[in-house]
């Protein structure tokens, strides 16, 4: 039973986390489409499309992290040690919430793992895009 618990914890974790990056991912395009102009200037002053590139990354890496410790803390001071408790069909599952260095570690790792992958394309769009056309877009 614990097993099968795990596995869906998983797949609803995983599932989770594709809709979260996908909503990343649109709201950071919507981001870096208003900086695309910018972004072109940098690139016809001399920067390289790598070094933008990494600089939008470590951008949205951070917000991850700050974003993930602030969650994390939350659910610390409001939520942990509490007892939850689920029935069904006269089985009654009951979990203690936890959130000690493993688990707040997984959940960062998570968090910056999806957020890179929500950011590979709108870094990609910004960073190596035509130059004439990002430097003559309307704002």
């Amino acid at each position: 039973m614990a097993e099968l618990i795990r596995s869906v914890s998983l797949v609803i974790a995983a599932t989770l986390g594709a809709a979260a990056a996908l909503t990343i991912g649109n709201a950071l395009s919507t981001s870096f489409l208003g900086r695309r102009r910018y972004a072109a200037t940098l690139r016809a002053m001399g920067f390289s499309s790598r070094t933008l590139a990494l600089a939008a990354w470590m951008e949205v890496q951070i917000i991850g992290a700050l974003t993930c410790c602030a969650v994390l803390l939350l659910v610390r001071v409001t939520l942990d040690g509490h007892t939850f408790a689920a029935a069904s069909e006269g089985h009654q599952v009951l979990a203690q919430l936890d959130v000690g260095v493993g688990a707040a570690a997984v959940s960062l790792v998570y968090t910056l793992l999806l957020a890179t992958a929500a950011s590979v394309v709108p870094i990609w769009t910004l960073s190596f895009g035509i130059l004439v056309d990002a430097l003559g877009a309307d704002r």
